[in-house]
């Protein structure tokens, strides 16, 4: 069912869901979540899940202070899942991040130890912090501008600002995939911009693509900000970074 319901999610994120259907995805979520034999991966989506709903279908689904009440209760079962073995790189600290996260949405505050979190993890380790970049990703795209809490805000920010400048170039995409919905939020806007025209100048290629493609998603009160970061991308050294500009302001 959870696996069924991401695939209409992804697709069409106005799906129009009854108030019972909502509530069997919630309670489907939360079993997921209390089985000791599910994988790091499950419980992941499980939270996503739940997350999406709570943003999208607030009004509709499950009573939200139950859901934090199990939350709270069972954390240590729900947030650790099972090894896939030794191909998996996943961690249960990746999935403890997404619960706390999830918890700041239901107004628990748990902020300065989602945050320890954040940072807890080395530099190094691309992968881990690639997920860490979805998650925030994730939350910043399903809470479209909605969430209020600016010390989680700037703290996503400035992660992301310094993630921009990894070594390895698939997590500069993902930083600058947060910087651009981080313009959704009126406390990160302005940092966000100019970091984001700074990237255009001197920033890789998968970053300058990430922001072309991107560009619809960019929230600014300037239109010449945005033709700016377009005639940026038109005059590039890099072809592949000219035809994506060309094709995008032709949209």
């Amino acid at each position: 069912m959870l696996s069924a319901f991401f695939s209409c999610q992804n697709h069409n994120s106005g799906l129009a869901l009854s108030e019972e259907l909502l509530n069997r995805i919630v309670n489907v979520s939360l079993e997921t979540l209390a089985s000791q034999a599910q994988t790091i991966r499950a419980k992941l989506s499980a939270v996503k899940l739940l997350q999406f709903v709570y943003f999208q279908y607030n009004e509709k689904a499950a009573t939200w202070k139950d859901v934090k009440k199990q939350m709270l209760e069972n954390s240590a079962v729900f947030s650790v899942g099972s090894e896939m073995g030794a191909f998996s790189e996943d961690k249960n600290v990746i999935l403890s991040l997404q619960y706390d996260l999830f918890l700041c949405c239901l107004q628990e505050p748990r902020q300065e130890l989602l945050i320890e979190k954040l940072y807890s993890v080395d530099s190094g380790d691309a992968y881990s912090v690639i997920q860490f970049l979805t998650i925030i990703n994730s939350f910043l795209v399903d809470s479209k501008g909605k969430y209020y809490n600016e010390y989680l805000i700037s703290a996503f920010l400035f992660y992301s600002v310094f993630m921009s400048q990894h070594k390895e170039r698939d997590v500069k995409y993902h930083a600058t995939r947060c910087l651009i919905e981080l313009t959704c939020y009126e406390s990160a806007k302005k940092l966000a911009l100019i970091h984001i025209s700074q990237i255009m100048d001197t920033g890789s290629q998968a970053a300058k693509l990430a922001i072309l493609t991107g560009i619809k998603r960019i929230q600014s009160d300037d239109d010449m900000y945005l033709e700016q970061i377009m005639n940026k991308g038109k005059a590039d050294s890099n072809y592949l970074v000219r035809y994506v500009a060309e094709r995008e302001s032709h949209k």
